[in-house]
C-alpha cells in the first residue's frame, strides 16, 4: 500500500516527512505520513501548533 499527499509519499512500513503545497497559494503545510505494515484501522491527527 502507498499513501500519497501531493509530492509526499510513503509505502507500507515507512514514515515520510515533508512540506505539502496548497494549490493556488504560496502556503506549505508541514506533514508526516506514517503507513503501517498491515492494512487496518487508521488514526488521523491534526494540530494547529497552539
Amino acid at each position: 500500500m502507498e499513501l500519497r499527499i501531493g509530492k509526499l509519499s510513503a509505502k507500507s512500513g515507512e514514515k515520510a516527512m515533508g512540506m505539502v503545497e496548497v494549490p493556488g497559494t504560496s502556503l506549505k503545510i508541514p506533514t508526516t505520513l506514517i503507513v503501517g505494515e498491515k492494512e487496518g484501522k487508521f488514526v488521523q491527527r491534526s494540530n494547529n501548533g497552539k
